[in-house]
């Protein structure tokens, strides 16, 4: 079937609008998501006493899932992908108030334990005493797990305190971005870590599009701006930035400077004026 410029359907016009390059891009990783879930999967499933391509099976599964949520979705007008996402928002909603057992479970686990943070107090208290000894350049890269109850009783004893061990918890990581960067990289990685996200901010701040901004400008604005959110905010209680969280968030914030660079120097303005720009 040969499509036409001239024809009016959804089909049509879809296909002559929609972004070919990422589309094939987006598939294309599918493809090799796949083909390293069965390299790799079948024996992780064996080991675990399970159909060899268990794993396998799920992974086709949702991948084919996903794609055609995907393609569906962008078929709609603006207006349809909204509403969507609203009507989503809604039944979500109506879901957990149906039916709360997650919510219970989460709250019943917060009970049983006596703290909201899942015990991620007691990880960065130990941590904090290892990062005492080397607060200038923390004690080294990937070496939180090396944090040991015989670390930070040898710290306490040079400094003729004494250790509650009740009150600390011992992690591969510190579960916060901001406190896994200070005790292993110490105070001059995380002023390397605030800087970085300083001029994040200042960037998004300073080229936020103007309403008349075409809508290719608002996603990648608008991805930059959620990577950022979430590796601020979700920071605080848990290693962002860190493996596909930093590739995810690097591939964003890439792709909307490397739109600045390559798109029309006419910018617009947050009032919706055209205004060039250096």
């Amino acid at each position: 079937m040969k499509l036409s410029r001239a024809e009016r359907s959804l089909l049509a016009d879809w296909w002559f609008t929609v972004d070919h390059v990422l589309v094939g891009a987006i598939l294309a990783l599918v493809a090799a998501g796949l083909i390293l879930s069965l390299a790799a999967s079948p024996a992780v499933a064996i080991r675990k006493g399970l159909p060899t391509y268990y794993f396998v099976e799920r992974h086709l599964f949702f991948s084919a899932l996903g794609v055609l949520i995907m393609l569906t979705v962008s078929l709609f007008s603006p207006r349809g992908v909204r509403r969507l996402a609203l009507a989503a928002a809604v039944l979500t909603g109506i879901g957990l108030a149906a039916k709360p057992q997650v919510l219970e479970k989460n709250y019943l686990q917060v009970e049983r334990s006596g703290t909201l943070l899942s015990f991620r107090e007691n990880i960065w208290r130990a941590g904090l005493l290892a990062w005492r000894e080397h607060p200038v350049f923390g004690v080294g890269v990937h070496s939180w797990g090396r944090i040991s109850e015989e670390v930070v009783r040898r710290a306490a004893q040079r400094r003729g305190e004494r250790l509650d061990l009740d009150r600390l918890m011992f992690s591969s990581h510190g579960h916060s971005l901001y406190l896994n960067t200070l005790v292993e990289q110490g105070l001059v990685g995380l002023a390397a870590l605030l800087a970085v996200l300083a001029l994040w901010a200042a960037e998004l701040a300073r080229r936020i599009p103007g309403t008349a901004a075409p809508p290719l400008e608002w996603s990648y604005w608008g991805g930059a701006a959620a990577a950022w959110l979430v590796a601020v905010i979700v920071g605080l209680v848990n290693t962002t930035l860190h493996h596909e969280h930093a590739l995810i968030s690097m591939l964003l914030l890439g792709g909307w400077l490397s739109y600045l660079r390559t798109s029309s120097p006419l910018r617009y303005s947050p009032s919706g004026n055209a205004s060039a720009t250096g």
